[in-house]
């Protein structure tokens, strides 16, 4: 029992560390101080262990509410790489509670399980020092108070009070709908965009997925080859990703409460909702010049509102997991949606109505297979290498269904009028590779090819902001001098923001700008 301050510091320091909004050095110093308090400690419970008379139950309570600010933010750092509270509201407010259930159960039970012991062990920890060590109490309060000023919540409020002056790097006015097209294309081709769920190009190099890897590989050396796409703020998800490389704007909440759309009107019996209303978008654009666009997801379409998304942003067509019928007895699912063999069939069958008609169109959609953190490739997909991981299979089976949608755009006759981007909707999160992934940590990147064009590679600094306007240019949209929202055409000789500042300062001048949020969702207008 004697031994019990320092295997609370441990505990404490485990868990509650990851989410600490301290820099390294500070966060190290602290560990030594703690550390030598609970020595002391230790060393005076030598003498005999006293029952205090206070009772422990403010200072018990104090903890409890400060570990509830700080254990979910460690939770996502050591399972998703991310703290962000931005990203916790938009999970929270954009996800219904049993599929959250569900893919806790289903990817991460081992850790959701130590969290939760953990926090019954520190707060067993916190009522046995307060009543029976000396300065166990006070040690106890001073936890606590330390987790109630240091955690992502109190710094987001205090960033929403005191902006980041990074802030000023973008002209909010520049950056949402004040992009010219100069000259339209005369010759209108179809887009196919297949956003390859968490695969980046990294898998081409780790020698657990290289092999598996060799058909991207093969596409990305025939294409034209986008090799330095970073991860910029807002676009480490799937929606967030989306949104930017359909958009070139960052996903940032709405509001505390309500980050992701709002209901047009109480009265509205489809319930319709728009997303991003401020922004013109990829989407947009085309459907103004006559294409048909099309989306299909592999998942529930309100999984993070991505449904609302597209639709309020040109897509006339927008499918996911229950748009088919009798889609509860299909076999093939998993616990996020659709096998990739299933959607690839829907997605082909689409391409195939799409080409029969007399129109341009747009077609994309988005895969689950190499979700983290262990894959969820097909049933019927073979077992490939020797790693446990089930990533490398996954590949690989995913690899066939491109290869195969690939040769059916060929067959279709379609092919030398279409453009095909296999496209990262972001970087891994952490998975079953995440030790040969933190090997090559500064040279991770998105995988990004676009198909149809010259054989040639691309190797300027950008983002997933930059994207947008590149498909536009790349579809013959000329832009004025290249931009669109935050990005900048990686075919123009203008430079991107990275190219001209630094990823870091991109992501300061982002996270929690309220004025750019606030131009994105057109809050405070009369429409608001």
């Amino acid at each position: 029992m004697r031994t019990l301050p320092i295997l609370f510091a441990a505990a404490f320091f485990y868990f509650a560390s990851p989410a600490l909004m301290l820099p390294s050095t500070s966060r190290a110093a602290l560990v030594a101080l703690i550390f030598i308090h609970c020595l002391i400690m230790f060393l005076t419970s030598l003498k005999g262990l006293t029952e205090n008379n206070v009772k422990p139950f403010g200072p018990v309570a104090l903890l409890g509410l400060g570990l509830l600010l700080t254990l979910p933010f460690g939770f996502m750092q050591t399972s998703f790489g991310t703290k962000d509270f931005g990203s916790l509201l938009l999970t929270l407010k954009e996800n219904q509670v049993e599929r959250l259930v569900a893919v806790g159960i289903e990817g991460f039970l081992p850790q959701l399980v130590s969290y939760v012991l953990a926090c019954a062990f520190l707060l067993v920890c916190a009522w046995m020092l307060s009543r029976y060590f000396l300065l166990g109490r006070s040690t106890v309060y001073a936890f606590s108070t330390f987790l109630l000023f240091f955690n992502p919540v109190t710094h987001h409020i205090f960033r929403v009070i005191y902006p980041n002056p990074a802030h000023e790097k973008i002209d909010v006015n520049n950056v949402v709908r004040n992009f010219e097209i100069i000259n339209y294309p005369k010759r209108k081709r179809n887009l196919v965009v297949l956003y390859l769920e968490s695969l980046e190009r990294t898998y081409r190099y780790l020698p657990e997925t290289k092999s598996e890897f060799v058909p991207f590989s093969s596409l990305e050396d025939r294409g034209l080859s986008f090799r330095n796409i970073l991860q910029a703020k807002s676009a480490f998800s799937t929606i967030g990703g989306l949104v930017a490389s359909q958009c070139g704007v960052p996903l940032l909440p709405r509001g505390a409460f309500n980050p992701q759309k709002r209901q047009i009107s109480a009265s509205d019996q489809h319930n319709k909702t728009v997303f991003m209303q401020g922004v013109d978008c990829l989407g947009d654009i085309l459907a103004e010049d006559g294409y048909t666009l099309s989306y299909i997801n592999g998942s529930d379409l309100s999984v993070f509102s991505k449904g609302d998304f597209f639709r309020s942003h040109g897509y006339q067509r927008v499918k996911g997991l229950k748009s088919w019928p009798d889609w509860e007895n299909e076999p093939r699912l998993n616990v996020w949606g659709m096998d990739d063999d299933l959607l690839f069939e829907r997605v082909t069958s689409e391409l195939r109505d799409l080409a029969s008609e007399n129109s341009p169109f747009v077609l994309s959609a988005l895969t689950i297979a190499t979700h983290g953190p262990d894959a969820y490739p097909d049933k019927s997909c073979p077992v490939v290498g020797t790693s446990s991981s089930q990533l490398p299979r996954a590949i690989s089976c995913t690899a066939h269904h491109v290869e195969s949608l690939i040769n059916e755009v060929v067959r279709l006759g379609i092919a030398e009028d279409t453009l095909i981007v296999l496209l990262s909707d972001h970087l891994a999160f952490r998975n079953t590779l995440e030790n040969s992934l933190q090997d090559r940590r500064d040279r991770r990147r998105n995988f990004a090819v676009v198909l149809g064009l010259s054989n040639e590679t691309n190797s300027r600094p950008g983002t997933m902001f930059d994207v947008f306007p590149t498909l536009l240019e790349l579809l013959g949209y000329q832009l004025k001098d290249g931009r669109a929202g935050l990005g900048q055409s990686l075919v123009n000789e203008n430079p991107t923001f990275v190219e001209r500042e630094s990823l870091d300062t991109l992501n300061a001048a982002i996270k929690y700008n309220s004025e750019l949020q606030k131009a994105l969702w057109e809050i405070g207008t009369t429409s608001d």
